[in-house]
């Protein structure tokens, strides 16, 4: 092994990048922008360099009264990061990644679900159990699972979502 593909190895696995995002760290605070991990794409993943990004224009609002308007559906973990509607780059593409390459413009549909269960297959994913709005707020318990694969919204530098999500 060379020493240049031996550093891009180390870079690649070792060395943590990092990016800019903002975070909401408590429900009636401002959000934070902090330096955080950059995400890695593996398997069918992707991750977007963000150009743009949509506001919900109440949002503040919404997730202040959020426990008392929809207690039963779930905020991603804080600290947390918003941002709907992204659109960006290609930066990153997963081993398992089809008809995705860097450098492509893109948009990224903030849908996920379980891509496994019947209502997926079926493509009903809104009745998904495990469906929830990246970058927003889940549908019920089981959204928490998705948001430990994808955990951030649109307010950061680099996202990574699912290549189903990519337009």
């Amino acid at each position: 092994m060379s020493t240049r593909s031996g550093w891009r190895y180390l870079r690649r696995n070792i060395v943590t990048v990092m990016m800019r995002a903002a975070r909401l760290h408590a429900v009636n605070e401002p959000m934070r922008i902090e330096e955080i991990a950059k995400p890695r794409a593996c398997g069918t993943d992707v991750v977007v360099e963000v150009k743009a990004c949509g506001m919900v224009p109440n949002l503040a609002n919404v997730l202040n009264n959020w426990e008392n308007w929809y207690p039963h559906q779930p905020l991603p973990p804080k600290p947390a990061t918003f941002g709907l509607d992204p659109a960006g780059i290609v930066h990153e593409v997963g081993e398992q990644v089809v008809a995705l390459k860097p450098g492509d413009r893109v948009y990224v549909n903030p849908l996920r679900s379980c891509g496994a269960c019947h209502a997926c297959a079926s493509g009903n994913q809104m009745k998904c159990d495990y469906f929830t709005f990246a970058g927003y707020f889940g549908f019920n318990r089981n959204s928490l699972e998705i948001y430990k694969r994808y955990p951030g919204g649109g307010f950061a530098q680099f996202m990574r979502a699912p290549q189903s999500a990519i337009v």
